[in-house]
């Protein structure tokens, strides 16, 4: 079970930079546009787009725009999505063992 939350925890945290999207009420702001959750841990630079402001950016195509990534955020949005992967998974286990100690029309 730990190692699904594990696995879960990096699929979820890399791909949540595809579907996050950030308001951008000016120019400036687009120099350093930041994605991902639960902590955005990737920044691209989009000011070569042009808008109509305010405006919803996603992440574009980094052979386009400057990219950077942080590991180090990475691996703490990884660590906090596991552990609430492990707990939800360890909860569920939890209420399905309970679950059948009992069977209907038992008095427990």
């Amino acid at each position: 079970m730990l190692l699904a939350a594990a696995v879960l925890a990096v699929v979820v945290v890399a791909l949540s930079p595809l579907v996050d999207s950030v308001m951008v009420g000016d120019r400036e702001e687009q120099h350093d546009v930041a994605f991902g959750a639960p902590f955005p841990w990737v920044r691209q630079d989009q000011r070569d787009l042009e808008p109509p402001l305010p405006a919803k950016l996603r992440l574009a195509s980094p052979q386009e725009h400057p990219t950077g990534t942080s590991p180090a955020v990475f691996v703490v949005d990884v660590a906090a999505a596991f552990t609430v992967f492990a707990a939800a998974g360890s909860a569920l286990l939890v209420a399905v063992a309970c679950g059948r100690r009992t069977r209907p029309g038992q008095i427990s």
